[in-house]
């Protein structure tokens, strides 16, 4: 009796270490290889591209197309360049793009009396 039930909380055990449920968590520490500014140009490795040569210049950086690309985008971003840089990409087949801003934080001290 005591087999089955040793063995169950070993599969469990197992699975959950072994990272079946890990969560997909975006490194800060990596900078995203795309940003756009304000104006909507577009820079990678802080070179302006044009649009139709993201793809190329991030194959040529080493990206994969399963790699998840981060997309640094202004506050006020131009949904235009925003769409035109997913179409390309999903063109040429990196379908994990990811477009994200910059976030600040802040803390106060509160007395705890």
């Amino acid at each position: 009796m005591r087999r089955p039930s040793m063995c169950l909380v070993l599969i469990v055990a197992g699975t959950l270490l072994g990272g079946c449920s890990t969560p997909s968590v975006h490194d800060a520490v990596h900078s995203p290889p795309i940003i756009v500014t304000e104006s909507g140009t577009v820079l990678i490795n802080n070179r302006p591209v044009d649009v139709a040569d993201v793809a190329r210049e991030l194959k040529a950086a080493g990206y994969r197309k399963s790699s998840e690309i981060l997309i640094l985008i202004p506050a006020s971003p131009d949904r235009a360049v925003m769409k035109q840089i997913s179409i390309e990409l999903a063109k040429k087949g990196f379908t994990r793009t990811v477009f994200v801003t910059k976030r600040t934080a802040s803390a106060t001290i509160v007395n705890p009396q």
